[in-house]
């Protein structure tokens, strides 16, 4: 983080949303004394508790209250390959991880308790296998159709491993050769679906669907028919930076990670059950008007960390403030450009539900996984999938039951399910939860006037210094050594890194305040920064922005 002015005079700071993103930011603008004396910091949030952790529960243990389990809505996990900058943010708020390397079991709506695949965790080094139900013929069988049916799924299983294998080659190779972040490549503008078809010859069409795609609808909580025009760089990047490294989950859940980054800002500076609905442009910078509430007015910056729609609404209310001002011309023109940009972001509603409904899980115990996906996407007429799942015919939705744990003696489990296409049991359910999703652009270059990759030239010097700097056997453990490996070896092959910055619609200030001449900006953050929308995007784009608060502020 860049220093700051020794200038005395204050800057008045609105943060709008309290998401990851808007926590990160006011947590960067008040994370030193200078920086509290510097920036005077407000967050505002329309629903009455912050919002990171607004919609997470607990569960108490029946005698002990502190063994009661609190539960995260929507389950978070991270991995220190994909979310390098949410690692060390969580790193440096002094935040214990646990280690959750997934284990998943996969099925079809068709017969959504009778799993067609196992995946065993770690990156397949672990391996794939049959459900426990399947290890034993049943008895009314003959030896001939035992022996079919255990062969065709053994075959199954040994197509989808080689298609797993060179999905990751693909990945890894082009994650070596650096195409994977330049928004020039064709792999970054062609729909995932679309590049696995034409490679069809190597990677199963049916490994592509029930289980890829599958896997990533569960990842993105978003529909199989949007993961399926996610550009491929981004599925292969995924792909290649989380291999072999561990995933993990916040001790104690996010309610600490809240905690930690609004800890520097001071009570009355937190604005719950406020609904901003204008910002409006004033001489002292911008004027925040709240439904029934008076405004708020002299914020030099606002920081709109909220759903790019509702971003693009409170644009478009300061556009209306200013309409009529003939100095303001070329920035409203600059304005309906980057409302053009958010509006290339779009959403999907997702849900997630608690509840205790074991009938959502595999019948047989032994096929129980950390995470139980369910997919409706099959593909007609095909042979294997129809042996393995007992399904003909598809849909275009997944469902995805996470195991939580036991919180009482008699074993009661608590389970959470995100996009129900199997409703639980009415008296089973603990709570429900709507959220909207981002989806990920069309390509890196749709929203580049927002964010954008920049190449970097590196010399042999600088890629020797980056392999040294990447690969640490201090920091390295058993299980991600080769993945430091990998990620220090394609530093040194490539000339050039692609970086992210702001794009030009921000960087240059172009929503500044007409009426004031303090300088300032209106600024747009989220998880769609980069990538596919995760956690990732929300901490870098909140860098990104306070960095460049920090360097102009004068």
């Amino acid at each position: 983080m860049v220093g700051i002015s020794k200038s005395d005079r204050q800057i008045k700071v609105a943060i709008i949303g309290s998401g990851l993103a808007g926590l990160t930011a006011s947590h960067l603008l008040s994370q030193s004394a200078e920086l509290r004396k510097r920036y005077d910091v407000h967050i505002f949030e329309k629903n009455e508790s912050l919002g990171l952790d607004a919609s997470s529960i607990t569960i108490p243990h029946p005698t002990q209250q502190e063994k009661s389990l609190r539960v995260d809505v929507p389950m978070r996990s991270i991995n220190a390959g994909y979310y390098p900058n949410l690692t060390r943010l969580y790193k440096s708020l002094g935040v214990k991880l646990k280690k959750t390397n997934f284990t998943f079991s996969f099925s079809s709506i068709h017969a959504p308790r009778s799993p067609f695949m196992l995946y065993n965790g770690q990156s397949g080094i672990r391996g794939f296998s049959v459900r426990a139900g399947d290890s034993s013929s049943h008895p009314s069988s003959s030896i001939q159709q035992r022996i079919s049916t255990n062969f065709s799924q053994s075959l199954t299983l040994l197509i989808f491993a080689f298609s797993y294998i060179v999905l990751l080659f693909f990945a890894l190779y082009h994650h070596a050769r650096g195409h994977l972040l330049d928004p020039m490549h064709p792999i970054n503008r062609e729909p995932f679906l679309h590049w696995s078809n034409r490679h069809k010859r190597y990677i199963d069409p049916t490994f592509i669907r029930s289980v890829t795609l599958t896997l990533f609808s569960a990842v993105t909580t978003s529909s199989i028919a949007s993961v399926e025009q996610i550009p491929a760089a981004e599925i292969l990047l995924y792909i290649s930076s989380t291999f072999l490294r561990d995933h993990h989950k916040v001790q104690g859940g996010v309610q600490i990670v809240q905690d930690a980054l609004a800890r520097n800002i001071p009570l009355d500076n937190v604005h719950t059950s406020y609904t901003v609905e204008r910002i409006q442009s004033d001489q002292q910078g911008y004027t925040i008007s709240v439904a029934d509430k008076a405004p708020i007015s002299g914020f030099q910056h606002v920081i709109l960390a909220t759903p790019a729609t509702f971003s693009n609404s409170l644009i478009e209310s300061y556009c209306n403030s200013i309409a009529e001002k003939v100095s303001a011309a070329d920035q409203i023109e600059n304005i309906r450009i980057l409302q053009d940009n958010l509006a290339q972001i779009r959403y999907e509603e997702s849900m997630v539900i608690n509840h205790s409904d074991r009938s959502l899980l595999p019948k047989n115990k032994k096929d129980w996984q950390d995470l139980n996906l369910v997919s409706a996407n099959t593909v007609e007429n095909d042979e294997r999938y129809r042996l393995l799942a007992g399904s003909k015919h598809g849909g275009r939705s997944a469902m995805a039951t996470h195991l939580i744990r036991s919180t009482a003696t008699d074993g009661e489990l608590i389970l959470q399910t995100t996009n129900p296409t199997i409703w639980p049991k009415k008296d089973s359910i603990l709570s429900s939860s709507n959220f909207v999703r981002a989806l990920t652009p069309i390509s890196k270059q749709a929203i580049d006037g927002l964010f954008e990759w920049t190449p970097v030239h590196l010399t042999f010097s600088q890629r020797v210094t980056q392999f040294f700097r990447l690969f640490n056997f201090e920091q390295s453990t058993p299980t991600t050594i080769h993945s430091d490996w990998i990620t220090a070896c394609f530093s040194i092959l490539r000339g050039k890194k692609h970086s992210l910055r702001l794009g030009k619609l921000q960087s240059s200030r172009s929503l500044q305040p007409v009426d004031s001449e303090k300088p300032g900006n209106i600024w747009v953050c989220g998880s769609y920064a980069q990538g596919i929308p995760l956690l990732e995007g929300c901490v870098t784009s909140s860098m990104l922005v306070v960095n460049e608060i920090l360097q102009n502020d004068i």
